[in-house]
């Protein structure tokens, strides 16, 4: 009978027993990983999925962080987060901070001496996300090093790279924020394990809070991660470890020190004080300093004895001085509490926001029941799928072998209790559920083949192990596509489809005889918005941002507007000089009636505009485009 070692991880036979065994097989398996990162991302490009090669980016706001960098290195103006070609004179201010413009930045100036600084962006901006995600094997190899044997690694980063979610926020031309958060959040897991594993070791914490700082300034969004930490090695501490309360000061400090770093680098002296709730502010600030200051004095008490080992009297202060320091908090920054995502509207909620498909639930009844029921379960498959088997295994492990080692499943199993209902209330969490389920992933697929590779000779373990890892890896993509041939239909992780091209507009908008002899004022459709900033020197009414954008309803109710002398003062009142529609996009649904009558967008995608809209002949690659000109006249 062979060996549990025999099915240790590989891909290539003649690779298998060194991955096994060897000292460089686990460098050799993130190669390999890395390698197929690099298939799987020429796969996207060849596909379409990612259309660098037409000079395309994959949404819109990948268009929008170029921008931002642009403006960034044409005005040198660090602390302002100003858009100021979004419905001008007003502009918008972005909620995204400057880490991941410097990463862009950076490679961007390396490349300018070769290929110019816009192409140099365009071409490290497409590259930089697979660069991150290779960066993040090795980071989850090493995060994963307190927790899985050796001889099992490989398959960790495998695993970690066959995940849909996680392989969607690194795809080839997005150059966004969410690749980057990911990484941190790798590298926060691996410090938080070793912190669960030796709360003694303060510079782990004092690292791990660091972590937690960074990616807080890149979204307070990993706010949920940094909360799920502190809650994890709290329980370690409820449960009679009092040293888990001297590593949470280490960690606070470490969190405390990164945030005021932080806040003084994104916002200078004079801005460190704004409270704004979707961005990094002064009330992250406060909220951490008061639950360092919390852990620090249940410390002080633990060790002068003050706090007994009575589970309950601890559970008691603990929750007292959380309640304090909240209440603190709400009380000095009541707008902490405010839903950034209904900041711009009810009018963006109802007719945007409700359309955007990584911010709806995983699940509903309605989908379930409906005649998409297969597709919306093979759906669920491929973004939550993974948690199957291992949160069962996830809970399994949090209460059986070394105490040590319980309590890094413990931290795994508080951040996997946070991210799953998040996944399921938006699915753009599924790569933040799945970077925290691989581990336990790992080590239910570890006994798996090694109870097969047990149970088979050696000949057959050899002919079915590839078999094996690869239905580890794909299976929970199977329902997808099974539920989606059933239904006769076709999806995939990012829209390929485009009927409407802006960049087919480029030539005719940027013609220096023409419209682009100086910049104009264009009401576009809210997702094309983007792009034509990054491909002309024109401004635009709105793009898809959660902030409050005046332009936003602007551009409805003209679009919208049945009464067409409505329209034309409103786009008088605008400064409107150019109207931009697709007669085969999401324009049709977006601007559609609510009375039912016939609306401007109807009469322009009809070829039957009033006659203060004049149509601009544009070439054959605009496809369903239509450009007009407003003229208002006296």
């Amino acid at each position: 009978m062979s060996s549990p070692n025999k099915l240790a991880y590989p891909g290539w036979a003649c690779a298998t027993r060194r991955l096994a065994t060897d000292e460089g097989g686990v460098a050799l398996a993130i190669l390999i990983a890395s390698v197929l990162v690099i298939v799987i991302q020429a796969g996207a490009v060849v596909r379409g999925f990612a259309p660098i090669l037409d000079g395309g980016l994959v949404d819109t706001d990948d268009y929008l962080r170029l921008v931002r960098v642009e403006h960034l290195w044409q005005t040198g103006a660090w602390f302002d987060s100003v858009i100021p070609r979004v419905d001008p004179p007003i502009g918008l201010a972005l909620h995204w901070t400057r880490p991941m413009d410097v990463l862009l930045m950076t490679g961007a100036l390396l490349g300018t001496p070769l290929l110019g600084f816009r192409s140099a962006l365009f071409w490290w901006g497409s590259a930089i996300s697979p660069m991150l995600q290779i960066l993040s094997i090795g980071a989850m190899v090493w995060a994963a090093t307190p927790l899985i044997s050796r001889r099992w690694l490989p398959l960790v980063a495998l695993l970690y790279v066959a995940q849909p979610g996680i392989m969607l926020r690194f795809l080839v031309g997005r150059p966004d924020h969410h690749g980057l958060l990911i990484l941190l959040l790798v590298l926060a897991i691996g410090f938080c394990l070793r912190v669960a594993q030796d709360p003694e070791s303060r510079s782990n914490a004092m690292w791990a809070g660091l972590i937690g700082a960074m990616a807080i300034w890149v979204s307070v969004e990993s706010l949920v991660s940094v909360m799920a930490s502190i809650a994890a090695f709290g329980l370690c501490w409820l449960f009679s470890d009092r040293r888990y309360a001297r590593a949470l000061v280490a960690y606070s400090i470490g969190l405390v020190a990164g945030l005021a770093a932080a806040l003084l680098a994104e916002r200078g002296v004079s801005g460190f004080l704004a409270v704004e709730a979707d961005k990094i502010s002064i009330p992250h600030l406060v909220m951490f300093i008061g639950n360092g200051v919390l852990w620090w004095v249940l410390a002080a008490a633990e060790d002068c004895g003050w706090l007994g080992t009575a589970r309950l009297w601890r559970t008691a202060w603990a929750a007292l001085g959380a309640v304090v320091v909240a209440a603190l908090v709400i009380w000095l920054f009541p707008q902490i509490l405010a839903d950034p995502m209904n900041a711009g509207g009810d009018l963006y909620v109802r007719k945007h926001l409700t359309h955007v498909s990584e911010i709806q639930p995983l699940l509903t009844w309605s989908a379930l029941t409906g005649q998409t029921g297969a597709s919306a379960i093979g759906k669920a498959f491929l973004w939550l799928g993974i948690a199957l088997p291992a949160v069962p295994w996830l809970i399994n492990r949090c209460f059986v072998g070394q105490v040590s080692e319980r309590r890094m499943w413990i931290f795994l199993a508080v951040a996997a209790l946070a991210f799953v209902p998040l996944t399921m209330h938006q699915i753009r969490w599924s790569s933040s559920v799945q970077t925290v389920l691989v581990l336990p992933y790992a080590s239910l697929a570890a006994v798996v083949a090694s109870r097969l590779a047990a149970a088979l000779s050696d000949s057959l373990v050899s002919v079915v192990r590839p078999f094996v890892i690869a239905g580890l890896c794909v299976w929970m993509i199977v329902p997808n596509a099974v539920a989606n041939g059933v239904n006769g239909t076709e999806t995939s992780l990012v829209d390929s489809e485009k009927p409407c091209s802006i960049k087919g507009l480029e030539a005719t908008l940027n013609n220096p005889a023409g419209l682009g002899a100086h910049p104009m004022k264009i009401l576009a459709f809210i997702d094309y918005g983007p792009e034509i900033l990054y491909r002309t020197q024109h401004s635009v009414l709105s793009i898809p941002n959660h902030r409050y954008q005046p332009g936003f309803a602007a551009s409805y109710h003209i679009m919208s507007a049945e009464d067409f002398s409505v329209a034309r003062q409103l786009l008088r009142e605008k400064s409107v000089d150019l109207v931009v529609i697709c007669t085969k996009g999401p324009d049709s649904m977006f601007y559609e009636s609510e009375a039912g009558g016939r609306t401007l967008y109807q009469a322009l995608s009809e070829n039957a505009p009033p006659s203060f809209l004049t149509p601009i002949p544009l070439p054959e690659e605009a496809g369903a485009m239509r450009l007009f000109a407003v003229r208002l006249g006296a």
